[in-house]
Order: C-alpha cells, then structure tokens, then sequence
C-alpha cells in the first residue's frame, strides 16, 4: 500500500537536531519511494536538512537539502523494518531567526 507521511518543521533560531518522523509498525515494511522537501522564501539557504536510518544518512547521498523558495523531489529507494524510525536531521545556521520547511514523504507500506 503506498503512503505519504507530510511533516512541517520549524527550526528555531540556532536549533539543530532529529526528529522522528514515523516509526514503522511491527511486522511491517517501509520503502521510501520519494521526498518531497519544500523550503520557502526567506530560508536563505540557512536551513540544511537530511534523512537517517539509526545513525546513517540515507538521503541525499552527499550533502544536505538546502535552499531558498526551491522544491526539491528526490526519488530513492530507501527501506525500513518493523520498530525502525524515519528520522530528520535539521540544523538552522541562523541564530536570530527560525526557519521552516514542508516534507512530503511517499512510501510503500508493506
């Protein structure tokens, strides 16, 4: 069955961190199949952002996601088992403003 799992983050003024997006239901099986991530104007380029599998960076493949008033759609093939969590990794290199970002996560549950 194909999924989407939104998130909106707001980063605050020099905060940097991981969230849990969703933990995977035991018994189950999660493929990410496509990120979506919005970064709207005034971000700056100051907003870098990734996904992890425990303590390994999945997505992208080098670098971070980072931008101004820019879409990103990275199509990968990244899986997740039964207890396992989607987690983000943001860090807001500005220090006096908070930043945000929308993510679109289309997967299949299996």
């Amino acid at each position: 069955m194909r999924i989407t799992i939104p998130y909106h983050l707001t980063a605050s003024a020099g905060d940097s961190g991981f969230v849990e997006l969703l933990t995977v239901p035991a018994g189950k099986k999660i493929t990410i199949l496509k990120t979506q991530i919005k970064f709207p104007s005034g971000t700056g380029g100051e907003l870098y952002l990734a996904l992890y599998y425990g303590n390994t960076k999945v997505a992208p493949y080098t670098g971070y996601w980072v931008g101004d008033d820019v879409l990103f759609v990275d199509e990968m093939s990244s899986s997740y088992q039964g207890g396992d969590s989607i987690v983000l990794y943001y860090n807001n290199t500005n220090t006096t403003e908070s930043k945000e970002a929308y993510l679109l996560i289309t997967a299949e549950l299996e």
